[in-house]
């Protein structure tokens, strides 16, 4: 009995250490020692963004969005961008170049006035943001999921 019960112990142990994310001491002395990340902004992506409508949806992921960038938080990114898109590519991408020491001109400035749902399809909208400058986006494609409104694509036109 003694035996079965200390394999079984070890067995579980194995399991906890090899097995479970997040169980390096790495993780364990970042949960222990945490480090802010993001503006206040991104203290609404704690929950979902949700709701029907993208557009208020949307200035909150851009604010946070640049948190992110200006933490250098490519895990913060994921508040913001949908999984495996272009979106979270291309912030990731920058992220690495303003963390080699390239000049950060990622900010996309909109005014909440100018901003309009060019086209809406089930959980996905096209968010055009008005006037802007050359090289930056013209719109947005947002995605709806179950953690609600994020961005999927830069669309420049």
């Amino acid at each position: 009995r003694l035996w079965v019960a200390a394999g079984a112990g070890g067995v579980a142990l194995f399991f906890a250490v090899a097995v479970v994310p997040g169980a390096s001491p790495g993780a364990v002395a970042e949960q222990q020692n945490p480090t802010p990340t993001h503006t206040g902004a991104a203290d609404a992506l704690r929950g979902p963004i949700g709701g029907d409508d993208p557009l208020p949806a949307l200035l909150v992921l851009l604010e946070t969005r640049m948190g992110c960038i200006r933490d250098l938080s490519v895990l913060c990114l994921d508040a913001v961008d949908q999984a495996d898109s272009a979106a979270l590519a291309h912030d990731r991408q920058l992220v690495r170049e303003v963390r080699d020491g390239v000049a950060l001109s990622a900010a996309i400035v909109v005014d909440p006035a100018s901003l309009t749902l060019e086209e809406r399809l089930g959980d996905s909208a096209l968010v055009s943001l008005g006037d802007v400058g050359d090289g930056e986006p013209a719109s947005i494609l947002l995605m709806k999921g179950e953690a609600g409104w994020r961005i999927r694509d830069y669309v420049e036109w």
